[in-house]
């Protein structure tokens, strides 16, 4: 900025302002008026660390957010699985077991490749279900419960 267009700005700052001030300037090699008017543009534009920090401790909100709804979704879902995988599956005989192992083997390696293949799309169920929103958990779950028809 060119010296004619600069208007004078007068304020006052307490003595121990003006002593930080003027001790900053000298260990930097700025002039007062320099380190004054960057300080009113980053404080007038909101670009401070203040800013950015406040708006990072925002971001790891939302992130917080849905690792804590995916957490309750996987958490309902397996319990839910296993309500329902007991109540349907009757035990074994001792005679059966072994079988039932070897088959049971097979049955979860074909789990972990199509897994495998479904954590390679980049894309998860949750994702599916309830997106980005992190209150939409809730809302989807309560959707899928009237989905259900009543036994």
């Amino acid at each position: 900025m060119s010296k004619s267009k600069r208007r004078l700005c007068g304020t006052y700052v307490s003595p121990n302002t003006e002593a930080r001030l003027k001790a900053y300037c000298a260990a930097t090699h700025t002039t007062e008026s320099a380190v004054i008017e960057a300080a009113l543009v980053q404080y007038l534009t909101g670009t401070s660390d203040h800013t950015a920090l406040f708006r990072r401790l925002d971001r790891l909100d939302r992130v917080q957010q849905r690792m804590h709804r995916d957490a309750i979704f996987y958490g309902e879902s397996f319990a839910e699985f296993l309500r329902v995988w007991y109540a349907y599956t009757p035990e074994l005989p001792e005679s059966s077991k072994p079988i039932a192992s070897q088959q049971s083997a097979r049955r979860f390696q074909a789990f972990v490749r199509q897994l495998s293949q479904r954590l390679g799309t980049g894309r998860s169920l949750i994702d599916e279900l309830v997106g980005d929103d992190p209150l939409a958990l809730p809302r989807e779950l309560e959707r899928a419960r009237e989905s259900i028809p009543a036994e």
